[in-house]
């Protein structure tokens, strides 16, 4: 069975704020550097130290935090919320392939 990458809050890292799981990676540090500054995923990983796909869903969660719930129509626009619900499909086990970069938003 795949291990799907996770993010957890635990009182004893990083004062409670949602961390990848398993690391003392913050979502708050990951998701920037690919929202604002359009690095791929490949490079925060190598950054940060953690899988492709954790930095995936870490940007996908801060884009859409509640997942395929959140999905709504007039989201449909916005490529990056797209992308989100994509990779929570794909992370999810949902759907099968690989995990693409997100839309540029330089």
């Amino acid at each position: 069975m795949a291990r799907y990458p996770t993010l957890a809050v635990d009182p004893a890292r990083q004062f409670g704020r949602l961390c990848i799981a398993g690391t003392r990676v913050p979502v708050s540090s990951v998701a920037p550097p690919v929202i604002e500054l359009g690095e791929s995923l490949a490079e925060v990983a190598d950054d940060f130290g953690v899988t492709r796909d954790e930095v995936a869903l870490a940007v996908a969660h801060t884009v859409c935090p509640h997942g395929l719930v959140s999905h709504h129509r007039k989201w449909k626009k916005d490529p990056m919320q797209v992308w989100a619900i994509e990779v929570w499909t794909i992370l999810g086990g949902h759907a099968a392939g690989p995990v693409s970069d997100p839309p540029s938003s330089r």
